[in-house]
């Protein structure tokens, strides 16, 4: 596979709901519009920020759905898919792959205490079932911990586990999948406290983080730049909302930014309201001062981000006279997964995000030579060449000739059933 699409910040939205506990949908749509008009490279919904467990189904199928149409391809899609039975987390992972989301956020079963083989079954099982691509939410305050051990054996033997999201504020396991799989991987870190440390040491990918969704220009500021201010005014404010619940002070921050009224799951004792009026009184002159600290590098940031019209391939299409079918093939002998069907067209996504679209072909096939004018083949990239070599040559693969070893490029052509031309790649040292 090829280095991971993901990457940037993402911003993990809040589920702001009214006073009568519903979901507020027209501050979820505008806080959602202020996110993705900041520079931040997608958005997680259904996270720990989104309060999943306080979430019903139904109302989970809704924030994606509503996500998803907002999003029009400005960023990435990636929906939370946290349960405390692995039939609900497939549940949820069912409709996230029907609206057509970029990946799922699996966290481990909530509430109930669970041993590592308990989860490494709950993973399996999941990687099996679901039809996009799976981030391990290593969410250990609130979930069972999973172990670097078994992060990194999941990752080997399941095909469709592209990553892992840490939120343990520990750079362990996401340094050992860079050691691993340096060009497979997704790295996410998932825990605030950890970014600056993260970036400084050059082992992640992305961040989801929930104070990009308040407080975007803050977080990509720290990306973009590795600024130390931005790194300072990110631990005061984490500082501040470490003593509340979460997300709470992440709610007060956006009522007093996006005017919005911040509402919570129990009732605030007079600890807490002191805590909350202490943090009221606070908030708007520390933002205000760091606002016009970062003005500068957030408006780059949505100047770029906004004129960055061309963002990238997001597939290539095959013309065949059985889309189902050539599709399945992908699935089953590439790792691929079915993203999107109609009666006409097939969409697969590899674990990385990179998709093929498999559409109803007219007239003959002519047939296809490497040196003909044209598309020539598509390139698979894999971390481990040979292993995946003889898996596939056990599976029934076509190969085109004996793999090749030329200056620590390793490559073998094969066809799919159609014989539309690929071949296997890896590189010792990636392309610049």
């Amino acid at each position: 596979m090829q280095k991971p699409a993901l990457s940037g910040v993402i911003a993990a939205m809040l589920t702001p709901r009214g006073p009568d506990a519903e979901i507020d949908f027209g501050a979820f749509e505008r806080n959602l519009a202020f996110v993705l008009e900041r520079g931040v490279a997608g958005v997680t919904i259904g996270g720990a920020t989104g309060e999943y467990p306080l979430l019903a189904i139904e109302e989970r199928r809704q924030l994606a759905a509503c996500a998803r149409r907002l999003i029009r391809g400005r960023g990435r899609l990636i929906c939370g898919a946290g349960g405390a039975s692995l039939a609900e987390s497939l549940a949820i992972a069912a409709h996230a792959a029907e609206i057509g989301a970029d990946a799922v956020l699996l966290p481990p079963p909530h509430f109930f205490h669970y041993t590592s083989e308990d989860l490494e079954a709950f993973y399996r099982a999941a990687a099996g079932a679901i039809r996009l691509p799976v981030l391990i939410y290593h969410l250990p305050a609130f979930t069972a911990g999973v172990p670097p051990t078994l992060a990194l054996r999941l990752l080997a033997e399941c095909p469709t586990i592209a990553g892992v999201k840490d939120s343990s504020g520990s750079l362990e396991t996401l340094a050992a999948l860079g050691r691993r799989f340096p060009q497979r991987a997704i790295r996410i870190v998932g825990n605030d406290a950890a970014l600056e440390g993260a970036l400084a040491a050059g082992c992640c990918d992305a961040v989801i983080s929930g104070v990009a969704g308040v407080l975007t220009e803050l977080v990509v500021a720290l990306w973009n730049s590795r600024s130390p201010l931005a790194g300072r005014r990110l631990a005061e404010f984490l500082d501040r909302i470490d003593a509340l619940p979460m997300p709470w002070g992440l709610k007060l921050a956006a009522e007093l930014r996006f005017g919005w009224k911040a509402t919570f799951p129990v009732p605030v004792s007079a600890a807490r309201a002191r805590q909350i009026d202490e943090f009221r009184e606070w908030f708007p002159g520390w933002w205000a001062r760091t606002a016009e600290e970062l003005a500068p590098a957030a408006e780059a940031a949505r100047l770029r981000h906004n004129e960055a019209m061309i963002r990238g391939i997001e597939h290539v299409a095959i013309a065949s006279p059985n889309p189902a079918e050539l599709a399945q093939w992908y699935v089953d002998k590439l790792g691929f997964v079915i993203n999107y069907q109609s009666p006409t067209t097939v969409f697969v996504k590899a674990p990385d995000g990179a998709m093929i679209e498999i559409t109803t072909s007219e007239g003959e096939r002519v047939e296809q030579t490497l040196k003909q004018p044209g598309l020539r083949h598509l390139a698979i990239t894999v971390d481990e060449f040979e292993a995946t070599y003889n898996e596939l040559k056990a599976k029934g693969v076509a190969f085109m000739g004996e793999p090749s070893d030329k200056k620590g490029v390793k490559t073998v052509f094969f066809t799919d059933p159609e014989g539309n031309v690929l071949h296997l790649i890896q590189r010792e040292t990636p392309l610049p």
